[in-house]
């Protein structure tokens, strides 16, 4: 955010005590000295923006279309030495000072200091219809920040601006307390050696707990060893057919057969995501004769600076517990197989991928009848040059809506989406419900359900890629 005269408002501000707690936040830098917050009025599609900086000079904070400042849509806030506010609402047009909009779309709520930051918190239309602002959509969203450390609006220098992709408009169901009573128990590698290469896939057969009746799993959580935040990419769980030979030492996965025979994934997380809870109605069964016994722990390493002698003990914290829920949860992957013959063609400005997922297969394919499945939740997943992912559903040979739609995906966020309203993938009529959480990834571990287009019940999932 470059040099010039900053637009003064001579405005009351309310307390900060007296403001709501806003339900959703996001810090912009890991020591928590930026810290963003927002909450959703979807009646009346306005979304109030906070921002608090360790700082007593301007704050800024806004939506960028590509993460740099060209086309960035600004609001940039603070409070004189004489306690005067000022405030406004600005665009950019490259690496040059922000402009005054003509047409001001904020409405200020509050801008105060305390002893150490200033807080600014306004109010914003999701679409305001002027070219010089960024909508506010269900995309993935890239939000900027930035402070002075004075008053007067000048380059905020190269350590106090950030960057992240977030997405707005995604509604997290409100926390419930845990079950009574509940358990904890660890998946993670131990001292898992990471080659002194880019890419490496590390697999372990890890236990789960040893129960002697049904259980639930309620959540997952990542634990991430501290410190290998920038190593560990993505995490796999997969339930083991209770034949399979567990005793094979931990090792890399990739080509390696004594890993293949685990296939059912049981939960992913991946960079940008954190923890996952199911809807208060449904659980994953542990305990059963059915259910696995072992696991695969699937750890990405993304070694990009190619360390040598790093040891790795993240991985997976399920919490379960014996009130068991109304709905049994599974996970369904659907998705494109990562093939060699698979490429973008040369000079492509777009190009597009597409796989079907034709629903009036599952019973064949699983061996037995399945009822209609409830899609609460998903993670989108695309590799580096991905730019939109969406699921489309189909019925009786004509599409009905979108499961989910992302057209500005961002590979450094893949976190769990919870869907805004539950979809029914319908299968046939079965008197016993059924929920399911549905993961889509473009990577699949095992043969996907691949058909023509025009079955009664089909997903289609297009990714969009980049050169």
């Amino acid at each position: 955010m470059g040099r010039q005269v900053i637009y003064f408002l001579s405005l009351l501000s309310l307390a900060a005590g007296e403001m709501e707690d806003l339900r959703f936040s996001r810090a912009m830098n890991r020591e928590g000295t930026v810290v963003v917050r927002w909450d959703l009025n979807k009646a009346t599609k306005e979304i109030t923006f906070q921002v608090e900086a360790q700082t007593l000079g301007w704050v800024g904070f806004g939506l960028s279309p590509g993460g740099g400042m060209t086309g960035a849509d600004i609001a940039i806030g603070g409070v004189m030495p004489n306690q005067t506010t000022y405030f406004g609402d600005y665009h950019a047009v490259g690496q040059i000072k922000p402009i005054l909009d003509p047409i001001q779309n904020l409405r200020l709520l509050s801008v105060t200091e305390n002893e150490t930051s200033t807080i600014m918190r306004y109010i914003r239309k999701f679409r305001t219809c002027d070219p010089d602002d960024v909508d506010v959509t269900a995309n993935t969203q890239r939000i900027i920040a930035a402070f002075g450390n004075t008053d007067t609006l000048e380059y905020h220098g190269p350590n106090q601006h950030f960057l992240a992709s977030v997405q707005l408009l995604s509604e997290t169901p409100v926390p419930q307390p845990d079950p009574v009573p509940s358990f904890t128990h660890s998946l993670k590698m131990s001292n898992f050696p990471v080659p002194s290469t880019g890419t490496t896939y590390g697999c372990a057969y890890l236990p789960l707990p040893q129960v002697q009746v049904k259980h639930h799993i309620f959540k997952f959580e990542p634990d991430i060893q501290r410190g290998n935040e920038n190593l560990v990419h993505h995490m796999i769980i997969y339930g083991c057919p209770n034949t399979t030979n567990v005793s094979v030492p931990p090792g890399i996965c990739m080509n390696n057969t004594d890993f293949f025979p685990c296939r059912q994934i049981i939960f992913a997380w991946a960079v940008g995501g954190g923890s996952f809870t199911l809807p208060t109605n449904a659980g994953m069964s542990l305990g059963t004769n059915l259910d696995p016994q072992f696991i695969r722990l699937e750890n990405h390493y993304n070694n990009q600076e190619l360390k040598s002698g790093q040891k790795d003990n993240s991985g997976i914290l399920i919490h379960y517990t014996t009130e068991l829920r109304q709905l049994d949860a599974g996970v369904l992957t659907i998705g494109i197989f990562v093939e060699k013959l698979a490429f973008i063609p040369p000079k492509a400005a777009a190009f597009k991928q597409t796989s079907v997922c034709k629903t009036d297969k599952f019973n064949e394919v699983v061996g037995e009848p399945i009822p209609d499945m409830q899609v609460v939740a998903l993670i989108l997943h695309t590799h580096l040059t991905g730019t939109g992912v969406q699921v489309v559903q189909y019925r009786d040979g004509r599409q009905i809506g979108f499961v989910s739609r992302d057209m500005s995906y961002d590979f450094s966020l893949q976190e769990m989406r919870y869907l805004p309203n539950i979809t029914t993938i319908k299968i046939m009529i079965f008197t016993e419900p059924v929920a399911c959480l549905m993961m889509m990834q473009e990577k699949t571990h095992w043969p996907s359900f691949k058909y023509g287009y025009h079955s009664s019940n089909d997903l289609a999932i297009d990714t969009a890629d980049q050169e």
